[in-house]
């Protein structure tokens, strides 16, 4: 069995230079490969639908559905993976390979952590990071609030503890759905909520780009999303939270923020 693996979602949009890519990735004892790709653009080059694409090698596996939706990308990673960890990846992440090796996979065999969550670093600037990580100075373990903070490509879960308490990704929620961001957030609130071990590895084993023009426009369905978010928490946060957010987003009027929150708030 293999100590990890990087799980990626795509589309068939992205899939073939995604695999292009992982063809090309190191070899590293303990690391498997998967890749789950939906497929959404009909227009496209066709592939195989619910099939397992045969790799060149054997660390790489492939399969291929006729649905859409992040969340139920992920929940297909959740049922096939076979490793001790797993890690949620999008299809335009980089790697250090070098860092992964002599740091994660020997973090990873040594603990008993249910749930890992690492730091992103700038894909164009190597001595920076994709968002301000000082919250976590001085601080191992997350807070229930600090959950609001993880972004979905920090997240490496030991798949026992996921098997055992039965925790999957809101379908609902993320980008495929009207609530297009947040399901990385209620999936750790539920994981956090069942007791799972949690903790920070503060290595930018992963790398984005900091370019805004490589950021998805914030639109209502993200102030929806974040409301669904808020419901979770005490009244006090939830309000603490529906002023800050409802504060942010010139795209969207302030009205038609406030709407969306509650809306979210309500119900997704």
């Amino acid at each position: 069995m293999s100590v990890l693996t990087l799980a990626f979602s795509t589309t068939d949009r992205a899939f073939q230079s995604l695999l292009q890519r992982a063809e090309r990735f190191p070899r590293i004892d303990g690391i498997h490969y998967l890749v789950i790709c939906q497929k959404v653009d009909h227009g496209s080059v066709p592939i195989p639908i619910e099939d397992d694409l045969k790799s060149s090698r054997p660390d790489v596996s492939v399969y291929c559905y006729n649905e859409k939706g992040i969340s139920r990308s992920r929940n297909r990673v959740i049922d096939t993976c076979k490793s001790t960890y797993v890690w949620f990846l999008d299809d335009d992440a980089s790697f250090d390979f070098g860092l992964i090796r002599r740091r994660l996979i020997g973090e990873l065999q040594s603990t008993n952590i249910d749930i890992v969550l690492c730091q992103i670093g700038s894909l164009e600037k190597e001595n920076e990071f994709y968002k301000d990580y000082g919250f976590r100075n001085g601080c191992v373990s997350p807070t229930r609030l600090q959950m609001l903070k993880a972004s979905s490509i920090e997240v490496i879960c030991r798949c026992k503890f996921l098997q055992k308490s039965g925790i999957k990704f809101d379908e609902k929620i993320g980008l495929g759905t009207d609530y297009p961001c947040g399901e990385e957030i209620i999936f750790l609130l539920d994981l956090f909520d069942q007791g799972a071990k949690i903790q920070y590895l503060n290595y930018p084993f992963v790398r984005h780009t900091t370019l805004k023009g490589g950021r998805l426009p914030v639109g209502i369905g993200h102030f929806k999303a974040r409301g669904d978010v808020a419901k979770r928490f005490c009244l006090p946060v939830r309000i603490g939270l529906i002023t800050r957010w409802s504060s942010r987003g010139a795209a969207v009027p302030l009205l038609k923020r406030l709407a969306c929150l509650i809306k979210g708030i309500q119900g997704s």
